[in-house]
């Protein structure tokens, strides 16, 4: 059995794609210990050290984006909106390059293409916001890619999928057009589009399972009992265009945010996700927090998904504006408030802690009062027992067992 891997992500530089990556290629295994391996990626060198040598990984530059939809534009032009997408992948040099000799580019095959050379059983996809018009370019290639595998015949899933805010019709024209054929489904939170899934008979396929990253080895793997609480403070925020943290507003929040430090004499510490060198979340994070050009925060430098959780472990409580941040902290049973200033955050975050069984504890920035709302959530969590806390865990453990049968039913199914 041979299965394609793709989550769309032009690298390893962000540790929560990183770790749905690698929970998938865990599972997989799991399931089919003999089976075959596959995984498109921008940046083919920086994938061994973090799922394996014996994974094929193949390069997205060698292989045409698939066009099987139409595109209309979404606020900018089609054409610029898939430009800046191919970007993102690290291809637009050489898509221009090829694209100026008709020879060069009959020569160059196709994703459909290569999932039929190299004889593809199934197509899986690693989690990620995929049915969300917030990423729209991003949801097309990965779209484009199943149904280019349903037209082979080849089982197709999706794992952990983010969905939502789908308001768009152009998207909800490829869902009704891909989503029933789908051969598994699995959606990370308690979605509040079940109904549109359900008019695409997704239920007699689909499920809410939770996040596929607490489906990693290291977390299916650590103490069934809640271990003791470190004395850090966990920092993370996104800046960027979706997640609007910008402004006087962001200001504001690093000033609370060294104040929270002060008033509970925890050390502050970054919890790095994206690693990108001109969005990551160290600069961010480092401007607000006031620190030196580069720096880590505390304990060094994070290069791998295994070390990101060894620090949060050491963490009492965790600040956080990215989604994956929340994920490993509560998985790890610490408590976590989360930061929002969008509405894609707000129902990412309010998902998430429906999941885990809480009410959000989320502090929206575009209200005038965020700032004492922060310390209120940080207060709430100073009390948090550990049963509370073994509760979070064992919820986890729950969400990455059914991730688990997912792999499992689709495993059997590509046989």
């Amino acid at each position: 059995m041979k299965i394609l891997i793709d989550h769309g992500t032009p690298d390893a530089r962000n540790f929560g794609d990183l770790a749905m990556i690698q929970a998938l290629v865990h599972t997989l295994r799991k399931a089919e210990p003999d089976c075959e391996l596959g995984l498109l990626a921008q940046t083919p060198s920086a994938f061994p050290e973090h799922v394996g040598e014996e994974i094929t990984i193949y390069n997205t530059e060698t292989y045409w984006p698939l066009k099987n939809f139409p595109v209309a534009p979404l606020r900018l032009p089609s054409w610029l909106r898939h430009m800046i997408y191919l970007w993102s992948r690290g291809s637009v040099q050489r898509q221009c390059r090829l694209r100026s000799s008709a020879r060069r580019r009959r020569c160059r095959p196709s994703v459909q293409q290569l999932m039929h050379d190299e004889g593809f059983d199934g197509l899986a996809i690693a989690g990620g916001s995929v049915i969300s018009h917030t990423f729209l370019g991003f949801t097309e290639l990965l779209f484009n890619e199943l149904l280019a595998a349903h037209r082979q015949g080849l089982a197709t899933a999706i794992f952990g999928a983010g969905i939502g805010p789908v308001d768009h019709a152009l998207l909800l024209q490829w869902c009704r057009q891909v989503v029933p054929e789908l051969t598994y489904l699995g959606s990370r939170e308690c979605a509040q589009y079940q109904e549109m899934l359900d008019g695409m008979k997704a239920g007699s396929f689909g499920e809410v399972t939770g996040d596929l990253a607490l489906a990693h080895p290291k977390l299916t793997g650590q103490p069934a009992k809640a271990q003791p609480l470190g004395d850090l403070i966990g920092i993370n925020v996104r800046a960027t265009y979706y997640s609007k943290i910008e402004g006087s507003a962001a200001d504001d929040l690093g000033q609370a945010l060294r104040s929270v430090a002060d008033r509970t004499g925890m050390k502050p510490c970054l919890i790095p996700i994206n690693r990108h060198a001109e969005e990551g979340d160290h600069r961010s994070v480092g401007r607000l927090m006031g620190w030196p050009k580069n720096a880590d925060g505390l304990l060094g430098l994070v290069s791998t998904v295994d070390d990101l959780l060894d620090r949060i472990k050491h963490c009492r409580l965790v600040i956080s504006g990215s989604y994956h941040a929340c994920v490993f902290a509560l998985a790890l049973g610490v408590p976590c408030v989360a930061v929002i200033a969008s509405d894609y955050y707000q129902h990412k975050m309010v998902g998430l802690f429906e999941m885990f069984g809480l009410q959000p504890s989320t502090v929206d920035m575009r209200q005038a009062d965020f700032v004492q709302r922060l310390h209120q959530e940080v207060d709430r969590y100073q009390t948090v027992n550990d049963k509370q806390r073994q509760g979070w865990i064992e919820r986890a453990r729950e969400q990455a067992e059914l991730v688990e049968a997912g792999v499992r039913r689709f495993v059997g199914a590509s046989t």
